[in-house]
């Protein structure tokens, strides 16, 4: 996984599972800038996006009173 610094740019090569699927708060050792960085995540399929797509047509909506 690669991590890009927000202030200097700097990138990090670190190890899979080395950042929890909540995130965690790194430091850049090149200008010392704090940011909350989160795990990657799995690309979605096609079929995937879709499941969920016409899974929230199926929610309830809310009643207006």
């Amino acid at each position: 996984m690669r991590l890009t610094c927000p202030n200097c740019g700097a990138e990090y090569e670190v190890p899979e599972g080395q950042i929890p699927a909540g995130g965690k708060h790194v430091q850049c050792t090149a200008c010392h800038t704090r940011w909350f960085a989160r795990a990657a995540q799995a690309a979605l399929s096609e079929d995937q996006i879709l499941a969920r797509l016409e899974t929230r047509g199926a929610r309830p909506r809310p009643t207006l009173v």
